[in-house]
């Protein structure tokens, strides 16, 4: 479900599988969640 993610690039407001906009930062601890999603993956 988030493995797009793993190639997808650091974007601000990037659009999720659920259909929804959020900004994500995929550098750092791996890649987390830069916003009040449901789940965010802490390092």
């Amino acid at each position: 479900t988030r493995r797009w993610a793993t190639w997808r690039p650091s974007w601000t407001g990037a659009r999720t599988n659920f259909g929804l906009t959020r900004r994500w930062t995929c550098w750092r601890t791996g890649w987390r969640w830069r916003s009040t999603g449901t789940w965010a993956r802490p390092r």
